[in-house]
C-alpha cells in the first residue's frame, strides 16, 4: 500500500530511476583552487582540485566582485575556469563553493590583491619525479619587482629567497598570507636581508594577522634586498601555499580611534607604519559590528585591513591622566549607553573610567581588543564608587580573550571601570573599546557541528530532486524567552521549506526542505532570519566555518557568513518515510517507529538512518541501519516521565554511498504526540528465600480510562526468576504478581525491576513503563546459612 501523503505519480517517478542514477558522483570534494589569488581588474585562469568534480555547474561566491566563465571538467579530480575580478572588487578573502549536478563542495577561499601575481619558479625533475625550486639559496634568489604578489609553496626543509631592488628612503612592506589561506597548519617565517645577509627585520607571528608575518622598513640605501620565507620550523609540505605581497604599501599596526558610528565620516589616524603616521578620511560602513578598513597612502593600499568597531552608542575616549582610581573620580561620569575607548600605552598602565547607572539596571560590559587585532589581553573590573565594593570582573569570555560580564547596579550612583593587560604589558598598539549598555534581547541561530574538527560537514543543504532534507539549527536566546520561527529571503526554484513555531524551551528545532521532482538543478546563497513570533525581534542565521582547526588549539582560521548554500541536485537512489504513529507516545512509555525505504532499481546498499531531532524528553538510539537489500528498520523511542505534553513534527535522515560519494535524504514530516499515560503504578519491596515463591503487590493508579483489559509484564527479573503476564482493568486498584523462584536461583538483591503495561487503543498497542526501580531481595535458605557457619 502506498503512503497516503505521497501521490502515486510521485512513486511512479521513483521507480523510473535506473542504474544510471547510481553512477552519479555525489558529495563533491574541493581541496583547493590554484592560483590562490589574483589582481583586482584582471581575469585569472584557475584550476579546481579535489574529487568527484564531475559536471561542475557553477561557483557560488559570498562576496561581490568576481564572476566565473569557461567552467569545464578535465576529469573527476580537476576542473578549470576563469575568474574575472572586477576593478572595484573588495580586497582580501572571497569565500566560495563549487556546485556540481550532484552536490556542493565545502567552502574554500580566493584572495583578491591590488597587484599582479607571479609564481615561484620551479622545474620538474623527470628522473627523480619531483619538483625542484629555483630560489632555495641566498646566492640564487628569484628576482621580483616591487608591487607584486608571489604565489609559492614552502615545502619541508625549504627556504625561498626573493630579491628586489630599492632606493634609499623607500618604504617596503612584505606580508605573507599563509595560515589565512585556510588550507594547511602553516606557520610562515619572514625576514628581509641586506646584500651582506644581515637581517634588517624579521617576523614569525604578528597579532594583526594572527599567525601570518609581515615586515615593513624604510630602505637604508640604494641596492638589492633579499626576502627569506620559510615555514618557521622547516616543517612545510606540498600544501603549504602562500601569497607574498611585496610593495611600497603602508603597513600600520593600529588605527585611532578604533571605533566609530555606522555611516559616519571619520578621520582615522593609522599608526605603527615604518614611514610614520598617516591620516585618512573614511565613510564608515552602515552595518554595526567590526569593519575592515584599509590604510591607503599615495594610491597604494595596505596588504590587509585594520579593524574598527561600529557602534550605535555615543563614543567617549579616555582622558589622561586616568591611571589611578582617584584621577578617574575627577572625570564627568559617562551616561549609559556608551562606548569607551583608549590605549594601554605602556608597561603597568591601568585605565580607569567613571560612569553612572540607575538601581536595578542590567548592564553588559563588553571589551573589544583582540577582535580589533590589538595585542591587549584585557582584564576588567567594576567597582561601586560609593564604597569601592567590587561588583564584578572578567579576564576571558570562555575561549575568547576579550573580556565580558554582566551585572546589576545595586543603587543609583557612580561606578568605576578599570581595564589593564593580563600580563601588565602595554604599548601604542594596545587599543581597546568597551561597550557599556543595558542588556537587550537578542536572537541567533546556527547549525551545530556534525563532527569534531570538521565544521563544514553537513553545512550544505543539498536536496535531491523529488526528495527532502532536514536541518536542525540551534537557537541562542539572550535576555529573552520566546517562541521563534525561521524566515528566508529566497530559495532555489522548486524548493519549499516547512517548519513549525519553535517553543521557547527547546534550543533547536527541525526545518524540512523539499525539492519538486521537476525542480531545476541550481543553487542559491540564502539569508535566513530567526524571529520572535510576538515582538518581531529578529536575529541572524550565522555560518561560522573553521577552515583550519586543531584539537585543544581551537580554530586557526575562520570565515563568518550569514547565508547558507541551498541546492537542488540529481535524484538520489532512495526515498525514506516514517509510518505515521497511529497512537501517542506516553510519558514513561515506548514506541517503535517504522522507517521504510523506497529503493531505485539496482540500489541495494545499506542506509544509515537517524532521528536528526527529537522532542524534549524523547530518547532514541544515535543511529540504526536499513540492512543491505532490505527496505525497513525500526527505531525504538521512549519518553521520560516528565516529557512535555506536546504534538511535534519529526522526520528521519538517511545516508548511503551508492558507489561514488555519500548522499543524504530525509523523510517527510509525520506527527508525534507525547501524551499522559493511561496509568501509573508502584510495586512494594519484596523479600523471599531461594526456592520459595512470592507475590509482588502492585498498586495501580488509572490516570485516563481505557477499555478492555491491559497486559502487565515484569522485566529485568533475576536470572531464572519468572512471572506470567497479568491481565488488568482500568478499575483495578491493586494486583498481586506471582513470582516463581526456583531452588537453583542465585541469592542477591535486584533493584532494576519494572513493569511494562500494554494498553490497546483500537487495534494499536500503547506500551507503558511503570514501577521502575522495584527491589527484590532473595536470601539463602536458613539451612544453607547454618551449613556455611
Amino acid at each position: 500500500m502506498l503512503p497516503e501523503f505521497l501521490p502515486r505519480a510521485f512513486w511512479s517517478l521513483i521507480t523510473l530511476l535506473s542504474l544510471t542514477n547510481l553512477a552519479h558522483a555525489f558529495d563533491p570534494v574541493l581541496s583547493t583552487v590554484t592560483p590562490r589569488g589574483g589582481q583586482a581588474g584582471q581575469q585569472v585562469e584557475v584550476t579546481f582540485h579535489g574529487d568527484r568534480l564531475d559536471e561542475v555547474e557553477e561557483v557560488l561566491f559570498y562576496r561581490p566582485g568576481i564572476t566565473v566563465s569557461d567552467l569545464k571538467n578535465e576529469n573527476s579530480k580537476r576542473a578549470k575556469g576563469a575568474f574575472k575580478i572586477a576593478a572595484d572588487a573588495p580586497l582580501g578573502e572571497h569565500p566560495f563553493r563549487v556546485r556540481t549536478k550532484q552536490g556542493v563542495t565545502y567552502q574554500r577561499t580566493f584572495w583578491v590583491g591590488a597587484f599582479p601575481t607571479v609564481t615561484e619558479k620551479t622545474s620538474y625533475d623527470e628522473k627523480r619525479k619531483r619538483t625542484n625550486e629555483e630560489n632555495d639559496t641566498f646566492e640564487a634568489p628569484q628576482r621580483i619587482e616591487l608591487n607584486h604578489i608571489v604565489h609559492g609553496i614552502a615545502r619541508k626543509e625549504d627556504a625561498d629567497y626573493y630579491v628586489f631592488s630599492g632606493k634609499k628612503g623607500q618604504r617596503v612592506t612584505a606580508e605573507v598570507f599563509g595560515m589565512r589561506l585556510g588550507r594547511e597548519v602553516f606557520d610562515p617565517y619572514l625576514a628581509i636581508l641586506d646584500s651582506k645577509r644581515f637581517e634588517l627585520a624579521t617576523c614569525d607571528d604578528h597579532v594583526l594577522n594572527k599567525r601570518d608575518p609581515f615586515v615593513s622598513i624604510v630602505l637604508p640605501e640604494d641596492g638589492d634586498y633579499t626576502l627569506l620565507l620559510r615555514e618557521s620550523s622547516y616543517q612545510g609540505n606540498d600544501n603549504s601555499n602562500y601569497l607574498l605581497q611585496v610593495s611600497e604599501s603602508p603597513r600600520p599596526t593600529s588605527v585611532h580611534p578604533p571605533v566609530g558610528q555606522p555611516g559616519q565620516k571619520l578621520e582615522l589616524t593609522f599608526k605603527g607604519d615604518a614611514a610614520g603616521e598617516s591620516k585618512q578620511l573614511v565613510t564608515l560602513p552602515y552595518t554595526p559590528g567590526l569593519a575592515s578598513i584599509y590604510a591607503n597612502v599615495n594610491g597604494k593600499s595596505a596588504p590587509s585591513p585594520n579593524q574598527v568597531l561600529l557602534t550605535p552608542h555615543p563614543i567617549l575616549g579616555e582622558t589622561e591622566p586616568n591611571n589611578q582610581q582617584g584621577l578617574a573620580k575627577k572625570q564627568k561620569p559617562a551616561a549609559l549607553p556608551v562606548t569607551l575607548h583608549g590605549v594601554i600605552d605602556k608597561q603597568d598602565d591601568v585605565d580607569w573610567f567613571l560612569f553612572s547607572a540607575k538601581k536595578g539596571q542590567d548592564i553588559r560590559v563588553q571589551v573589544h581588543a583582540r577582535a580589533l587585532r590589538s595585542p591587549l589581553d584585557p582584564v576588567i573590573q567594576v567597582r561601586n564608587a560609593k564604597d569601592n565594593k567590587n561588583l564584578g570582573n572578567s579576564d576571558d569570555d570562555g575561549n575568547n580573550p576579550d573580556s565580558k560580564f554582566d551585572f546589576k547596579a545595586p543603587e543609583d550612583g557612580e561606578y568605576f571601570l578599570m581595564i589593564r593587560d593580563h600580563l601588565n604589558r602595554g604599548g601604542p598598539d594596545f587599543t581597546y573599546t568597551i561597550e557599556l549598555a543595558a542588556r537587550t534581547p537578542s536572537l541567533r541561530a546556527e547549525l551545530p557541528y556534525a563532527s569534531n574538527n570538521d565544521s563544514q560537514k553537513h553545512r550544505m543543504i543539498t536536496i535531491p530532486r523529488g526528495n527532502h532534507l532536514a536541518i536542525v539549527p540551534n537557537v541562542a536566546r539572550q535576555n529573552t524567552n520566546c517562541d521563534v520561527v525561521l524566515e528566508h529571503d529566497r530559495l532555489p526554484k522548486g524548493v519549499t521549506m516547512k517548519s513549525e513555531v519553535a517553543p521557547r524551551s527547546p534550543v533547536n528545532f527541525p526545518i524540512l526542505f523539499s525539492a519538486a521532482a521537476d525542480a531545476p538543478l541550481g543553487a542559491t546563497l540564502s539569508r535566513f532570519t530567526i524571529k520572535d513570533t510576538k515582538s518581531e525581534l529578529r536575529g541572524p542565521f550565522e555560518e561560522n566555518i573553521h577552515h583550519i582547526e586543531i584539537n585543544n588549539a581551537g580554530p586557526l582560521h575562520s570565515t563568518h557568513n550569514e547565508r547558507l548554500a541551498i541546492s537542488v541536485i540529481e535524484e538520489a537512489p532512495f526515498h525514506l518515510e516514517i509510518v505515521a504513529p497511529p497512537v501517542p507516545l506516553v510519558r514513561s512509555g515506548t514506541m517503535d517507529l517504522v522507517v521504510r525505504a523506497k529503493r531505485a532499481e539496482g540500489f541495494t546498499k545499506a542506509i544509515k538512518v537517524k532521528l536528526p531531532w527529537r522532542p524534549a524528553g524523547v530518547g532514541a538510539p544515535p543511529e540504526v541501519s536499513i540492512p543491505e537489500g532490505k527496505s525497513e528498520a525500526i527505531i525504538p523511542i521512549n519518553a521520560n516521565g516528565d516529557a512535555p505534553l506536546r504534538t511535534s513534527s519529526i522526520c528521519v535522515t538517511g545516508e548511503s554511498n551508492p558507489g561514488n560519494g555519500n548522499v543524504r535524504v530525509s523523510s517527510p514530516f509525520v506527527t508525534l504526540e507525547v501524551a499522559e499515560p493511561y496509568l501509573n503504578g508502584s510495586i512494594d519491596l519484596a523479600t523471599s528465600e531461594v526456592g520459595k515463591d512470592v507475590a509482588l503487590l502492585c498498586e495501580l493508579e488509572t490516570l485516563r480510562p481505557f477499555e478492555g483489559e491491559a497486559e502487565l509484564t515484569l522485566h529485568s527479573l533475576p536470572h531464572k526468576v519468572t512471572a506470567a503476564p497479568i491481565k488488568i482493568k482500568a478499575s483495578d486498584k491493586s494486583i498481586k504478581i506471582p513470582l516463581t523462584i526456583p531452588a537453583d536461583v542465585k541469592p542477591g538483591k535486584s533493584k532494576s525491576i519494572f513493569a511494562q503495561v500494554l494498553i490497546k487503543q483500537g487495534n494499536h498497542v500503547i506500551p507503558h513503563q511503570i514501577a521502575q526501580g522495584t527491589t527484590l531481595v532473595i536470601t539463602p535458605k536458613p539451612a544453607e546459612v547454618t551449613a556455611k557457619k
